[in-house]
């Protein structure tokens, strides 16, 4: 498993990148457990599946801003340690944790991120058109949001739906690039890449922010993702959904932010048969902000999320248009 942590930030109105080597950690399973003093409690509880600790204790954090940090300009040598930490294996310290832990640690991640995957595709299969309505939302051209009619207490369920003029493969290798992720999802402003559990599979923490009637909110997550060939070249998944970090509160001692809790999200990617060039993606999002922020704005914050499919759709644009600017300079 990956015992560092790279940070990727993108500064405000600049884009840059801010890189950091977090030391390794002890990996003592066997006594060590997720815990942080709190000062209040949410109403709504963490829905957070603890994988790999001993006791099942319910995380409180009080809420602070987010210090600022220095950043550097963006490189190619700084984007390459993003790869570098999902495609390597770090040697690290594991203390008193046994083979047998670290075997189920990782086995109990990969059986969650399946689960999260299967319902994302439960979710939009033909048969649950029926628990989606359309939302009041006023949205960019082209994408439909839709709600849930099931959604648990205090988490917003939405679906953001549309067709893009792309391959699902196409789609698909751009969202599994991590950095991808700042252009489309716009409050999300630092990414860290905390553990590889396999090829397909990591745990990440995010730092959201938005701002609504002069109120800065800023919440983090800690997901573990899973990326899926469903069919070659017709179906593809990406998948997230929270858990329990078993060595968060080391890396992040002084963070006190509010925990975003997320329930099964992500992308589904489905060629559209009628026009097989083009594919529809949905894109799910069930979370729940947490701490004290006013329904209505909890509720707007949630029904911005699906917006994303936007900017996807944006980004892959200027990403075709200058591949074939390229093309033409070399001719």
């Amino acid at each position: 498993m990956c015992a560092y942590a790279y940070r990727l930030e993108w500064a405000s109105g600049k884009k840059s990148v801010r890189w950091e080597n977090i030391p390794s950690m002890n990996l003592d399973m066997t006594t060590q457990q997720t815990t942080t003093t709190t000062s209040e409690k949410s109403p709504l509880g963490r829905r957070r599946s603890q994988i790999g600790a001993n006791n099942s204790n319910e995380n409180n954090i009080s809420e602070t801003s987010q210090g600022q940090h220095a950043s550097l300009p963006i490189t190619s040598p700084s984007k390459s340690k993003l790869y570098q930490g999902l495609n390597e294996e770090k040697d690290v310290d594991r203390g008193g944790a046994t083979p047998k832990n670290i075997l189920s640690f990782h086995a109990s991640h990969v059986t969650v991120a399946n689960v999260a995957v299967s319902e994302l595709l439960r979710q939009t299969e033909p048969n649950a058109k029926k628990c989606w309505i359309p939302s009041d939302t006023e949205v960019p051209k082209s994408v439909f949001i839709y709600k849930f009619l099931h959604s648990e207490n205090g988490y917003h369920h939405y679906m953001g739906k549309s067709f893009l003029n792309f391959e699902p493969k196409e789609i698909f290798d751009a969202l599994c690039d991590p950095f991808f992720r700042f252009y489309y999802d716009k409050m999300v402003g630092v990414i860290e890449i905390l553990v590889k559990l396999d090829e397909t599979t990591h745990i990440a923490r995010f730092v959201h922010t938005s701002n609504q009637c002069y109120m800065k909110i800023s919440r983090e997550s800690i997901v573990l993702i899973k990326y899926k060939e469903v069919i070659p070249n017709q179906r593809y998944v990406l998948a997230g959904v929270s858990v329990e970090h078993p060595w968060h509160n080391d890396l992040e001692k002084g963070s006190a932010m509010v925990a975003m809790d997320i329930l099964a999200s992500g992308w589904v990617i489905e060629r559209n048969e009628e026009k097989p060039q083009n594919s529809i993606v949905s894109y799910i999002t069930n979370t729940c902000v947490g701490g004290r922020v006013p329904p209505g704005i909890s509720k707007t914050i949630a029904k911005k999320q699906p917006f994303a499919i936007a900017h996807v759709k944006k980004a892959l644009n200027e990403k075709q248009k200058r591949k074939q600017e390229k093309l033409v300079a070399k001719q």
